[in-house]
């Protein structure tokens, strides 16, 4: 009994796991399950039969991966570089920065600014370097681990295979351990960089806290008048001693440039050799044009610049110079600047009066002492002697000018005017530098005097080549391939005129711009123009900037000046040399009118500003209202366009609407002008012209028939008349061969015979004129045979 009652209590506790309806109502927990380790997954591997030829895939790859490594010259120059480049940014940043002059900022700015551009260059090259080493060290562990999975389950391969596999794995960590290195050593290279870069920066952002400092400290005063005798320290002693190790150490820096620089030199010969030659042949050129184009005053004022090569060519290759001779010396700028003054100088006497030849002698004599003047620059007070004693010269000559100007009767108006308003303003220029100096404001008057003088010279130099340029485009305008345009055979003068234009207005900026360069304002005035360009009427305005509205509308009048010179070579040298049916060409060059303006609207409002995707979802709103209110538009519009390539109305053709009829003169975007033989002109929308019946007398040609009534009395010889009117008609020198005239005998009747002359004529616009001429002489050769004429027959009346 005990043992079957111990039994079902058994049974009771523990049958919930076996039997779940006899155990308790709640469920029993479930047991944990055990994790199956995942198996570990297989390496990629070559099958035995693909071995050989996947080995051989590999291997190339490898070989072009090695050969990567070798062909990049980027580490190798950065590496020589950079020391370099650190001991040149040592000297020249020094932890006692100095405090450069007003004038001497614009050219530290550019100088590390370069130096700035090229570790830029730098970064960007190592870093791409950088990117391929990763990418390729990737690709050989992946070549790697599939080769070394092939090694662990190609145990029963030949054991030449396992060889090669073996000699296979080994180049491939070999060639990693190359571009390991190699990543290696570029990203040392580019810590290096980041850290010239950041000294750099620090160099610019230190120029132009002293830019800002410079420009603050103008208006005070921080040196003595002239006339002080603080001006006689005992330094005096020693300035023989040091005007000669000023000199001395200017003349060295200068042999040692020129020596480093041998290669620049020949470089800028061999430009100079090539404009020489090339000048020569326009010289020939415009030799041969003289004898063509007779004594022209224009072509008289290229051929005194063209029959000077040497001096024009050396103007022109000292516009290169500032790409050519990289950071140059103070005294090389000099001597730089006298061979672009001196033969732009001897250029424009060939171009102005004698009475200006002095203005001409004098900037030389001005640009000799500033060389001498910058000679002694380290020299503080010989230095402001020279620049007084020049102010003072201008001062003198600036009012010799003022009086020699108005009693120049050789000048023309404009260039007196011009010297006159020039010279006062150097009177001015000249007395303002000269007081600020003597008062003791040295830099503020050496800032304004020498911006005053080197605008001067930048004018003389410019001036040279504006007539070089004037030159330049004459010759290229008289020799092929421009000489063969149509358009410059017929337009030449306007052509050259419109050039001209363009050249001095570009030259009158750029001397502008270099002006402000000079009074070291440049800067100050780029940020003040950028801050009103984006100024916008309120900070969270939603109007436009300035800058938007400008090339708003630099965009619309360039895009029409880009149609209408589109047209205008269309016209006068492209479809004059093509076969092209009547009308085509007017349709070509309307709907390319049209696809311009189109293109530079929506280009328009991209600059202003406007989001295009706003701009579509607008357009569609735009075409639902242009599809109920603006009906008769559109419909004139497309009608213009339809017009425009079905061509069933040309330009130029005579065409009849109703009562009216003339010339078509005009198809434009929405109406067509026509132009009636009295004068006045019919406005016709364009749907007009497809909807309603339309009368095209010259569609497919030119001609125009004419039909004219002959009434005779009875009794005469049908066949006589016919053959008299054929041969009357035929006679006349207007009356069209094709098809040949002809005359009919259409009515014969007690009272008249009626006759009737049809011909044709191909001057459709003197028509009326053929057939008047035509009416009399067959009247005049009826009259001479005999041959009366009847009345006109009565229309019967109506009856009602």
């Amino acid at each position: 009994m005990m043992f079957l009652f111990r039994t079902l209590l058994l049974i009771v506790f523990l049958g919930g796991a076996a039997f779940p309806g006899l155990g308790a109502p709640t469920p029993s927990p479930s047991p944990a399950k055990v994790e199956t380790p995942a198996p570990s997954p297989t390496p990629p591997s070559v099958p035995l039969s693909e071995i050989v030829a996947q080995g051989d895939a590999t291997e190339a790859k490898r070989r072009e991966i090695e050969t990567g490594l070798l062909g990049d010259p980027i580490v190798a120059t950065v590496d020589a570089a950079v020391s370099t480049l650190s001991r040149e940014i040592d000297a020249g940043r020094g932890d006692g920065l100095p405090s450069p002059t007003l004038e001497m900022l614009p050219a530290l700015e550019a100088q590390w600014v370069k130096t700035a551009e090229t570790l830029t260059g730098w970064k960007d090259g190592l870093s791409g370097r950088a990117k391929w080493l990763d990418t390729e060290i990737a690709r050989l562990s992946e070549m790697e681990a599939l080769w070394s999975g092939t090694k662990a389950v190609s145990s029963d391969a030949p054991p030449e295979v396992l060889q090669r596999v073996d000699k296979l794995i080994t180049s491939i960590k070999e060639t990693r351990k190359q571009a390991g290195k190699q990543r290696e050593a570029v990203l040392k290279l580019q810590t290096r960089v980041a850290e010239q870069d950041a000294r750099v920066a620090e160099v610019l952002t230190r120029l132009k806290q002293a830019r800002n400092e410079a420009v603050r400290s103008l208006f005070v005063k921080e040196g003595v008048a002239i006339w002080s005798v603080e001006l006689r320290p005992a330094a005096e002693e020693s300035l023989a001693q040091q005007g000669q190790n000023s000199f001395s150490a200017q003349f060295t820096g200068l042999k040692a440039y020129v020596e480093k620089s041998a290669g620049r030199f020949v470089l800028h010969a061999l430009v100079f050799a090539i404009l020489f030659g090339v000048l020569l042949q326009t010289r020939q050129g415009m030799e041969k044009m003289a004898g063509r184009m007779g004594d022209d005053p224009a072509l008289q004022r290229v051929r005194s610049v063209a029959e000077m090569p040497a001096a024009t060519a050396l103007v022109l290759s000292m516009l290169a110079s500032p790409w050519i001779y990289l950071q140059p010396p103070r005294l090389f700028l000099a001597f730089a600047g006298a061979a672009s003054l001196i033969p732009a100088i001897l250029i424009l006497r060939r171009l102005i009066v004698p009475s200006l030849y002095p203005i001409l002698n004098v900037l030389i004599g001005f640009f000799i002492f500033d060389t001498a003047r910058d000679l002694v620059a380290a020299l503080p007070l010989l230095s402001r002697g020279m620049f007084l004693s020049e102010m003072f010269a201008g001062l003198l000559f600036a009012l010799l000018l003022l009086r020699r100007s108005a009693r120049s009767p050789e000048a023309d108006g404009f260039l007196r005017h011009a010297v006159r308003y020039g010279a006062r303003i150097a009177l001015a220029v000249f007395a303002a530098a000269f007081l600020a100096n003597a008062f003791g404001y040295v830099r503020l008057s050496m800032l304004v005097g020498n911006a005053l003088l080197g605008s001067f010279y930048l004018a003389v130099v410019f001036s040279g080549l504006v007539a070089i340029g004037d030159g330049i485009l004459m010759w290229a305008l008289c020799v092929p391939p421009l000489k063969g345009l149509g358009m410059v055979r017929r337009y030449r003068p306007l052509l050259w005129e419109r050039s001209r234009r363009i050249l001095r207005w570009a030259i009158v900026l750029l001397w502008g711009w270099l002006t402000i360069r000079l009074l070291s304002l440049n800067g100050v005035v780029a940020e003040k123009i950028g801050e009103i360009l984006k100024a916008k009427p309120g900070a969270d305005s939603f109007l436009p900037s300035l800058r938007n509205v400008l090339d708003f509308g630099l965009t619309v009048w360039a895009t029409f000046l880009l149609s209408k010179f589109i047209r205008f070579v269309l016209e006068e040298d492209v479809y004059p040399r093509v076969r092209l049916s009547r009308g085509l060409p007017y349709a070509i060059s309307t709907v390319l009118h049209y696809a311009v303006l189109l293109l530079g609207f929506f280009l328009a409002v991209a600059m202003l500003g406007v989001d295009l995707t706003k701009v579509t979802i607008l357009a569609g709103a735009f075409g639902v209202g242009l599809g109920f209110g603006l009906q008769n538009i559109v419909n004139n519009f497309v009608s213009g366009l339809i017009l425009l390539f079905e061509r069933p109305v040309n330009v130029g053709d005579v065409v009849q609407i109703g009562d009216s009829s003339g010339v078509v003169n005009q198809i434009g975007i929405r109406a067509s002008v026509i132009r009636t033989s009295s004068g006045s002109e019919i406005i016709v929308p364009n749907g007009t012209l497809l909807s309603d019946r339309v009368t095209n007398w010259t569609r497919s040609n030119r001609q125009r028939g004419m039909e004219i009534a002959v009434n005779v009395m009875p009794g005469c010889d049908p066949a006589c008349v016919i053959d008299l009117l054929r041969q009357v008609a035929a006679a006349h020198p207007r009356v069209a061969d094709h098809p040949a005239p002809n005359a009919y005998f259409l009515k014969m009747s007690p009272a008249a015979f009626e006759f009737e002359v049809r011909a044709w004529t191909n001057s459709y616009e003197e028509w009326f004129q053929i057939r008047s001429e035509l009416t009399v002489a067959l009247h005049e050769a009826l009259r001479k045979e005999g041959v009366a004429l009847a009345p006109a027959p009565a229309t019967p009346a109506v009856v009602k």
